[in-house]
């Protein structure tokens, strides 16, 4: 997803008080993108792993079997996952994070967060299609 404003409801949402993570593990800007991703490093990482591990990636994603979050073959990355998010975001009263690709790994994160969650919000940005392609050309 390029150029959707993404970024912006991010940065603004950080402005207001959610808590992204330590600064030195948000993605670098890019030319592209010069005031920032406001992506996490470590949560990208980790769900470009999800989608490797089907065969799959961002721009080709991989066809989940039923019930896929819950294999035992994906053990090792709950608890990263888990590792991760107590350990990046355990103490902070109000954080998130964004990574497009959550949008196809959240049936693993929804059986990660719920022992360190008492909400669970999330914040779709949508703009029109044609609107984007024509910006990304």
């Amino acid at each position: 997803m390029h150029r959707s404003g993404t970024s912006l409801i991010t940065r603004v949402t950080n402005l207001l008080g959610v808590y992204l993570g330590r600064e030195d593990l948000l993605l670098e800007p890019k030319a592209d993108n010069p005031t920032g991703f406001w992506e996490h490093q470590l949560v990208k990482d980790l769900n470009e792993e999800i989608l490797s591990r089907f065969g799959g990636s961002w721009h080709e994603p991989p066809e989940f079997p039923a019930g896929w979050e819950s294999s035992p073959a994906l053990g090792d990355l709950r608890q990263r996952a888990r590792k991760l998010m107590e350990g990046e975001f355990g103490s902070q009263p109000l954080w998130g994070w964004k990574d497009p690709r959550t949008c196809l790994t959240l049936p693993l994160w929804q059986r990660v967060l719920p022992p360190m969650m008492t909400a669970l919000g999330t914040a779709a940005v949508t703009r029109s299609g044609i609107t984007v392609a024509g910006e990304a050309c």
